[in-house]
């Protein structure tokens, strides 16, 4: 499968802040409308320039987003540049759609470094160029369900659902199979004119449809619950913040088309045994834990992301996951680099599927603390987890 590549062609959209009270984003506001596009790129980054210095934490894909035309409104990420004034807006996962109509919204709630909202919401259609084809392309086969492409050096092809069937062959990273259909954590395949069988733990998945993460099973879990609170700080306890981002994050996922499974949905406890058999027992494609970090000294600060290097699979893609993670965190989010580690917390060591724990930022760091409370900047914070997801699946 090729990965998208992205026309570094942009539209610049001035747009003017109001230094009033609140406005209001909602069917009612005003909006001003600028225009129509014609015969846009199915991989068109938009980039938005405002005339004053922003607060990032208020530009997330809740602000800023396009419509379908069904109505649906589809995830974009989004980075602000160092001047504070510029918005780059990537396209869908998925690209935009030949021949369709798209409106992009910015919200007037969005608000400048001092704190001023915009007067009114902006927006403005356009069209996709009706002869563009998707960059990326998938074996014309009817009966497949999925392509997959394998991530283990080498995977046994099996002739049954289980390790105990004989070894017919193998394959090797990078090779794509078509799967025509999934039983648990066993995929049906064709090898060399016969049926056979591959663990789809090393595999990585792409629907027929090319939808990057439609029909995957994305396990994320928020650390800690009801009686363990997590880091505690001022009556701030961890276990709610990460509820708040992993539930933003299932929503943005399901927008793409994955199958979301919450190990905790409410303020209630499990145990870390009882998170990765939740995740097996779902079959999960992949794994994401979110939690908050705390620390003795308060200048400590910043996110780091962990994968499990002694796990039995799936460690080089542990890692990518966690690289893709951590770097979306950073750019996006605009946290402090405490990089990527190694370490072998429960939850990812005893997981078979690629496996991440994200520690967003430290709970005892003023500045961070001030970030994991802001409702806006846990948007951002799930923008980044969702971005990080959709790199991996793109590498």
């Amino acid at each position: 499968m090729m990965k998208k590549a992205l026309l570094f062609v942009t539209l610049v959209l001035t747009l003017v802040i109001f230094t009033g009270g609140q406005v209001l984003a909602d069917e009612s506001q005003q909006w001003i409308n600028f225009g129509h596009k014609n015969n846009v790129a199915i991989d068109k980054e938009w980039t938005i320039t405002f005339n004053e210095k922003m607060d990032r934490s208020t530009l997330h894909s809740n602000s800023v987003y396009a419509v379908n035309e069904n109505g649906e409104k589809l995830f974009l990420a989004t980075y602000l540049n160092e001047e504070r004034t510029k918005l780059r807006v990537l396209p869908p996962a998925d690209l935009y759609n030949p021949g369709e109509d798209y409106t992009l919204y910015i919200e007037s709630d969005v608000k400048s470094a001092e704190g001023y909202n915009m007067r009114n919401g902006y927006k403005m259609t356009f069209s996709i160029d009706p002869t563009a084809e998707k960059p990326y392309t998938l074996p014309n086969n009817p009966k497949a369900d999925f392509f997959g492409t394998v991530t283990a050096d080498t995977l046994n092809v099996r002739s049954g659902k289980s390790t105990d069937t004989e070894v017919i062959g193998q394959v090797f990273k990078g090779q794509e199979l078509p799967i025509y259909d999934t039983d648990g954590f066993w995929v049906e395949t064709e090898f060399e004119g016969q049926t056979a069988y591959l663990h789809k733990d090393y595999l990585k998945l792409r629907h027929v449809s090319g939808k990057l993460l439609e029909g995957l099973n994305i396990v994320v879990d928020a650390g800690h619950g009801d009686w363990d609170p997590g880091a505690a700080v001022n009556g701030a306890e961890e276990k709610d913040i990460v509820l708040s981002v992993t539930k933003n994050v299932r929503d943005r996922l399901e927008r793409l088309g994955a199958n979301v499974i919450l190990t905790r949905n409410n303020d209630y406890f499990l145990s870390l045994e009882e998170r990765v058999a939740l995740s097996r027992s779902v079959y999960n494609d992949l794994f994401v834990s979110i939690h908050a970090n705390s620390f003795s000294d308060p200048s400590v600060d910043g996110s780091e992301v962990f994968y499990s290097d002694s796990k039995y699979g799936n460690v080089d893609e542990g890692r990518f996951l966690a690289m893709e993670l951590q770097q979306e965190l950073v750019q996006m989010a605009e946290m402090d680099d405490r990089g990527v580690r190694d370490a072998d917390f429960w939850v990812i060591y005893k997981n078979g599927s690629p496996a991440a724990l994200v520690e967003l930022g430290f709970m005892t760091s003023p500045s961070d603390l001030e970030k994991l409370l802001n409702s806006n900047h846990r948007y951002l914070y799930a923008d980044s987890i969702t971005q990080g997801i959709i790199e991996y699946f793109e590498r």
